[in-house]
């Protein structure tokens, strides 16, 4: 949800619209040194989404640590590199945290550079 000073906007997963919430459930949120805003869901392997505040839309991204499914979201947090941290929790239980590069997100929203 947003609030603007005057009324409150409400952000929902809209299943025909690829710029909606990945889900509806929000697990973690970080804004990051350059001000953008991640968001991270721990419901339903649903990744990690940027917040992109011109359009007022979100891009989405899986997080697949070594390639396995690794949508679980438990955290995410900013090194001092500014590179992003995403710790991950795969179906197995076993437990990631995958590096992210965000300008290369940012630049190639359909290429995830990250490393286990």
């Amino acid at each position: 949800n947003r609030y603007d000073g005057a009324s409150f906007r409400v952000y929902r997963q809209d299943p025909q619209n690829p710029n909606s919430l990945p889900t509806s459930v929000v697990g973690v949120l970080l804004e990051d040194s350059k001000k953008r805003l991640w968001i991270g869901s721990g419901w339903g392997n649903t990744g990690v989404a940027l917040y992109d505040r011109e359009r007022d839309a979100f891009k989405r991204f899986e997080v697949k640590p070594g390639g396995a499914n690794g949508n679980n979201v438990r955290a995410i947090s900013e090194a001092p590199d500014e590179t992003l941290e995403i710790e991950v929790r795969r179906a197995n239980g076993v437990e990631d945290i995958v590096t992210v590069v965000p300008e290369a997100v940012t630049e190639k929203p359909a290429s995830l550079a990250c490393t286990p």
